[in-house]
């Protein structure tokens, strides 16, 4: 049955190019008929407001490639951001990357030995790369977590991880003091042992 109700969703995709605050009036016209043919037209407004769309993956992100132990690896902007858009008209390309954490399988940050981050930036402001400065003699996944955040504001957390493969290391020589066998007589059998060299 007509009940002369009509509804508006002002979530559709149409409008979501809006940014906050920006506005958008929709004329609506119509027309009322009665039962004798007579009729009149009549229009309203609906203003829409628009609010702040957080980024979100809508493509397929980037996977990284491979590094090797014991040498710096890089890691870009657009790498991080392959894949993420926002629906606000021109804020795709405002995108940036904030709070870069590196962790092992084990779920342990990988720091400096001062306690910062194994992360630097090419810029400050708005970097476009980072150099991970890899631990010494670290092989395995590090698994990158990091924030996408817009002109407004709005963050989404999100998440990476690259491999770095082992090298073959070179024995080191060490210092060790060896043992003397001075009090030995001849004729009798003594045992060295893999410790004494």
């Amino acid at each position: 049955k007509d009940t002369g109700a009509w509804s508006f969703d002002p979530s559709n995709e149409a409008y979501q190019y809006l940014k906050e605050g920006e506005t958008l009036a929709i004329q609506i016209e119509y027309s009322v008929t009665d039962e004798e043919g007579a009729s009149d037209t009549n229009s309203f407004t609906i203003t829409l407001t628009g609010t702040n769309d957080l980024p979100e993956l809508t493509g397929v992100a980037s996977t990284l490639p491979g590094g090797t132990e014991d040498q710096d690896y890089e890691i870009t902007k657009l790498q991080l951001l392959a894949g993420y858009t926002d629906a606000d008209l021109g804020e795709t390309d405002s995108l940036k990357i904030v709070n870069l954490v590196a962790k092992d399988d084990s779920g342990n940050n990988l720091l400096k030995d001062d306690g910062s981050s194994r992360f630097t930036p090419d810029d400050l402001t708005d970097p476009t790369k980072w150099t991970f400065d890899v631990p010494a003699n670290f092989n395995g996944n590090v698994n990158v977590t990091y924030e996408i955040e817009d002109i407004k504001g709005g963050k989404i957390q999100s998440s990476t991880r690259f491999n770095l493969g082992a090298v073959n290391d070179a024995p080191i020589k060490v210092e060790a003091l060896l043992t003397n066998f001075d009090d030995e007589t001849e004729d009798i059998a003594f045992t060295i042992r893999e410790t004494d060299l």
